[in-house]
């Protein structure tokens, strides 16, 4: 919940109205584009 409001901006009801399956999918989104920023160049 904590991620996904951070990256997008989302309000609590917009994120608790996606499917469960739709927010894992922003998670997993989430960090692996965290992790490939950490990636050195």
């Amino acid at each position: 919940m904590h991620r996904i409001a951070v990256a997008y901006h989302w309000s609590h009801k917009e994120i608790l109205d996606l499917p469960r399956s739709q927010r894992q999918l922003h998670v997993t989104l989430i960090e692996a584009d965290t992790a490939a920023r950490r990636r050195p160049a």
